[in-house]
């Protein structure tokens, strides 16, 4: 983790603080935070991190074509935060024609995603549906 290597480097942040001073225990959640109370490697990091992912993005949006991209996850609780850099990438990176429809949402299920997300798999390789027991057509009774 990039803040951990800049605090062992002797930058301060407020993210130590919060971590109960215990470099190992500083998590993203708390460079998030420091970085929304104005801390400046909390700032520089929050914005390298939406620069990265507005990367991978434009990378996706070039490859892919879709008209939508739902972020769940860790992403989701701080999209608010990452959201102007990210645009900002892909403004300055995509192919304005690949933009033209393109949308980026937040998942409903926040950082469950990707629990629901292997569920519906299993339900979708197994054939069962919700509500309805293994094995069963539905003209059956």
């Amino acid at each position: 983790m990039r803040a951990r290597e800049a605090l062992c480097a002797g930058e301060g942040s407020s993210a130590l603080a919060m971590a109960g001073g215990h470099i190992d225990r500083v998590r993203a959640e708390h460079v998030f935070l420091a970085s929304a109370q104005g801390d400046l490697l909390g700032k520089r990091l929050v914005a390298r991190v939406a620069e990265s992912l507005g990367i991978g993005i434009v990378t996706l949006v070039h490859v892919f074509n879709p008209r939508m991209l739902v972020l769940g996850g860790g992403v989701s609780r701080n999209w608010h935060m990452l959201a102007p850099g990210v645009h900002r990438v892909l403004r300055e990176r995509a192919f304005p024609e690949f933009l033209e429809g393109f949308a980026i949402t937040i998942s409903a299920f926040g950082d469950d995603v990707g629990l629901v997300g292997a569920a519906a798999l299993v339900l979708q390789v197994t054939g069962v549906r919700p509500g309805r027991p293994p094995g069963r057509s539905p003209g059956r009774r």
